[in-house]
């Protein structure tokens, strides 16, 4: 028998963590307003489909589909959520005593490798709005402001995350802030 048999019987639980589990974890309200079961293809590595790494399954055959497209020699996807490939990109960004500019609003993915690294962060806030308790997408001249700041001054900052979007759906204008 194949996992699909026990899961459209609800007969086996996924013990993935909350936000890959097929759903299951999302407020009951959004589970309510969606026509159709909401986060069934939110699936993390599994043999049926393959793994980044395998050597056949749908994920290779996509990665070989992308890594043709983009005329590469490979291709391989960041799988289990983002915090491995985020985690690598601030590795590759800044080195042992460089500062990185970092928003209160960052997963802690990237706190915890700043901390095994030994990055500095230094956070800065962005706008929040009380009324809805989320915190709103930053403008270039939100940003222009925090590099002025005068905690910057004299400090190699190696370079900056930004969150987008933002766990609430909003977005930023990447490309004025880049």
């Amino acid at each position: 028998m194949s996992i699909s048999y026990f899961l459209k019987r609800k007969i086996l639980k996924t013990l993935f963590f909350p936000s890959h589990n097929r759903g299951e974890a999302l407020p009951k309200e959004i589970i309510n307003l969606l026509k159709k079961r909401p986060g069934l293809w939110d699936l993390p590595d599994l043999p049926e489909i393959g793994t980044s790494l395998s050597n056949k399954g749908l994920v290779t055959e996509a990665q070989d589909y992308f890594s043709e497209i983009f005329n590469t020699k490979n291709c391989w996807f960041g799988v289990n959520g983002a915090t491995s490939l985020i985690q690598a990109s601030i590795l590759t960004l800044a080195k042992k005593g460089d500062y990185i500019l970092v928003p209160r609003n960052v997963h802690s993915c990237v706190i915890k490798i700043c901390t095994l690294a030994n990055i500095i962060p230094i956070f800065f806030d962005i706008p929040y709005e009380e009324e809805v308790g989320h915190y709103k997408p930053i403008t270039s001249k939100w940003l222009k402001n925090i590099f002025k700041n005068e905690l910057l001054k004299n400090k190699k900052i190696a370079g900056a995350i930004l969150v987008n979007p933002y766990y609430q759906g909003y977005s930023s204008d990447i490309d004025s802030l880049i």
